[in-house]
């Protein structure tokens, strides 16, 4: 069973681009985007713990996991 999912995170609404991450799926939003802005070095001060999934029209919120919405390989998860 595969436990990371190969998706595009959407940076735009913070002045940042685009990045093509393979992430785990297995962690809420709370803990896995830190690590991804972390891993990124950049620097986000007033995060929303949201994520629309540009690809499903789906709203993920700081406790949802990545499992629990079906996201497949090739979707966009834009932050808000």
């Amino acid at each position: 069973m595969n436990q990371h999912k190969k998706v595009t995170f959407d940076f735009s609404n913070y002045n940042y681009g685009t990045y093509d991450l393979a992430v785990p799926i297995y962690l809420p939003l709370k803990s896995l985007l830190p690590l991804i802005i972390d891993s990124l070095d950049i620097e986000i001060y007033e995060l929303k713990m949201q994520i629309k999934v540009m690809t499903k029209n789906q709203l993920l919120v700081e406790n949802d996991r990545l499992i629990d919405f079906q996201i497949a390989d090739g979707d966009i998860l834009k932050l808000l």
